[in-house]
């Protein structure tokens, strides 16, 4: 079995990219996102006690919301933002043209879109790349001064990501 730490060119070239302007602007401080699983977690109405609706809705000082998706799971973002809005008055954007493995000019687009509605939130609807490419634009768009570009001549938006977040949970 073949590991990116044996790759000639990520040992030769990749280690000294990552520790030089990567690292750097990793070092800047920003905050990790929660993640929400399980059912029920978009109730129309509100509980008794706080749900997971009312604690997101909590974090959004802005009142706007954006929802990155794909073609296909934008007919699943009613669903999502139904109860923001009835119960909050939340406002949402939505970009649904999340394509496979995130590339990296889909990802910039993505972010300047967010970086013009400027919410508090940010939804990924859908599978793996909607999730990639979300978490990139929002990297873009709390330090536009990031270049993923470094990185992507030898792996994926989704790796960098996950180094990106290594790194922090690592700090």
């Amino acid at each position: 079995m073949s590991y990116w730490t044996h790759e000639y060119l990520l040992r030769t070239w990749g280690g000294p990219m990552v520790q030089a302007e990567f690292l750097r602007d990793v070092m800047k401080p920003f905050f990790v996102p929660r993640v929400f699983s399980g059912l029920n977690l978009f109730l129309d109405k509100p509980q008794l006690l706080p749900d997971a609706v009312d604690l997101i809705a909590r974090e959004c000082k802005s009142k706007r919301a954006f929802i990155v998706t794909d073609e296909y799971a934008v007919r699943f973002a009613p669903k999502i933002m139904s109860p923001y809005e009835k119960r909050h008055g939340i406002s949402f954007d939505t970009w649904a043209k999340a394509k496979p493995d995130a590339p990296i000019d889909t990802v910039k687009d993505c972010a300047e879109q967010i970086k013009r509605f400027k919410p508090d939130l940010i939804f990924a609807i859908g599978g793996g790349s909607a999730m990639d490419t979300a978490k990139a634009a929002w990297l873009l768009y709390e330090h536009p001064d990031v270049k993923l570009e470094i990185l992507s001549l030898f792996c994926s938006v989704s790796f960098i990501i996950t180094l990106y977040q290594f790194y922090i949970d690592f700090i």
